[in-house]
C-alpha cells in the first residue's frame, strides 16, 4: 500500500473511531487509491466473519463454562 493510511486507521475508520478530520481523510484516500480501498474491503469482511463467529457459542462451550462456574461456586 503505497499509503501513510494503516489498516490500524481503517479498522477505527470503520468502527467510527476516528475524528471528522480523519475520517475525511481516509475515506478520500480509499475513493482515490485502489490498494487502500481493496485493503479496506478486505478488513470490512474479516470483521464481518469474526463477529458472525463470536456471536454464538458452541453448547458444549456453554456447558464447559456452566460446568466450572458450578464448580468454582462449591
Amino acid at each position: 500500500m503505497d499509503s501513510n493510511i494503516t489498516n490500524e486507521k481503517l479498522i477505527l475508520y470503520i468502527y467510527n473511531e476516528t475524528d471528522l478530520l480523519d475520517s475525511v481523510l481516509i475515506q478520500k484516500e480509499i475513493d482515490e487509491n485502489p490498494e487502500v480501498e481493496c485493503e479496506f474491503e478486505n478488513i470490512k469482511a474479516s470483521l464481518k466473519l469474526l463477529d458472525s463467529a463470536l456471536t454464538r457459542p458452541s453448547m458444549e462451550s456453554v456447558n464447559k463454562i456452566m460446568r466450572f462456574a458450578a464448580q468454582s461456586l462449591s
